[in-house]
């Protein structure tokens, strides 16, 4: 008993890792749907995008959920759900609003955050998944099967299952998943907008590299509530700067097209008002610092490199694609007394909150 306690203890601890230690980034990542990184939250939710549950396994479990035009359990708020077309059985399910908040929350973010930081990024995911259910359903997308969004849920993409969650929370599931489900509840429903009233495209990650980034630098279109704000907390992150040795014949294969001389003929390094690499040329090609950030794994566009010869040495700062709100820089928000509204109105100035 004494050693299950300990092991609890040290998984609960490590939750609080849990960001820095995924590659995973929320709202607007690169690889997701209608925006454009979600890596970025697009390709990555951002690095960077966004994701949901419910009580029983049997209920929590989205893969357990009702196919479209089947029964479709109606504990969900005014009879909102997603449809979701799963990448790894061509099947399309069905959750309700209020269990997609609860596994979303859960993928996004460790229990052991803040509550006022658990709440922001509730309701950007809502807000986020929200904006795509709307985009779909008003100008629907045939290869989509009448689903909202796609994503492969055999590995559980944008969520964690109720399922996955008892296995990796272990011994403090129930305290999680109470904690989390609370926080679900003080702000279901809840969305961004804009000041004309539309459901805002939001943006998270995990940490920035102390600035955010404007939405037009990253993904290439304007947004009045998705523009570069201080996050200086982040700088105090313990993964805020990585730093990544690629050797030359490894640079070679991630760049398409170059051979081992060109590699090293780097020039042309345009940056971000907020640090991020924008464009760069190797050789005769140039490539974005998302695009390069992507073949060669590192966390984030903000990056420089150094020439070693035999080897390249990237020192990174951030994780994620830097547009919308830091998730890190969230939590030590809320740390410092801020709520939820606050945190949001700071990350997304300009942009409202309501039902």
């Amino acid at each position: 008993m004494k050693k299950r306690l300990i092991c609890g203890v040290t998984a609960f601890l490590l939750m609080a890792a849990l960001p820095f230690l995924s590659a995973r980034e929320g709202g607007m990542l690169a690889d997701a749907v209608p925006s454009a990184d979600e890596s970025a939250v697009q390709a990555e939710p951002t690095a960077d995008s966004s994701t949901n549950i419910s009580v029983s396994a049997q209920e929590s479990n989205i893969n357990n959920a009702a196919e479209v035009g089947g029964d479709v359990r109606q504990d969900n708020i005014d009879g909102r759900t997603f449809r979701i077309l799963d990448t790894s059985s061509g099947k399309v399910v069905t959750v309700s609003d209020r269990d997609f908040c609860y596994g979303a929350l859960a993928y996004e973010m460790p229990p052991s955050y803040e509550k006022e930081a658990l709440k922001a990024q509730c309701v950007a995911c809502y807000t986020h998944f929200s904006y795509w259910r709307q985009q779909q359903r008003e100008h629907p997308d045939e290869a989509l099967q009448g689903a909202d969004f796609k994503a492969d849920l055999s590995c559980n993409q944008y969520y964690f299952s109720d399922e996955v969650l008892r296995e990796k929370w272990g011994n403090l599931y129930e305290q999680s998943s109470q904690r989390l489900r609370q926080v679900v509840e003080e702000c279901l429903g809840e969305v961004l907008r804009d000041r004309e009233g539309a459901l805002a495209d939001v943006g998270y990650y995990a940490l920035s590299a102390g600035v955010t980034e404007n939405a037009k630098d990253i993904f290439g279109f304007e947004s009045a509530y998705l523009q570069s704000v201080a996050s200086p907390f982040d700088r105090s992150a313990p993964s805020y700067c990585t730093v990544v040795r690629v050797a030359c014949d490894d640079m070679v294969k991630a760049l398409d097209g170059q051979d081992k001389a060109s590699v090293h003929q780097i020039s042309q390094i345009q940056r971000t008002q907020a640090g991020s690499v924008l464009s760069l040329t190797i050789g005769e090609q140039t490539y974005t610092g998302m695009e390069l950030r992507e073949r060669l794994g590192l966390r984030s566009a903000h990056f420089t490199i150094e020439d070693k010869g035999d080897y390249f040495v990237f020192t990174v700062l951030g994780y994620g694609h830097g547009v919308g709100m830091s998730q890190y820089g969230a939590n030590e928000m809320a740390r410092q007394g801020a709520d939820y509204r606050e945190i949001l109105a700071h990350y997304y100035q300009g942009a409202v909150i309501s039902q």
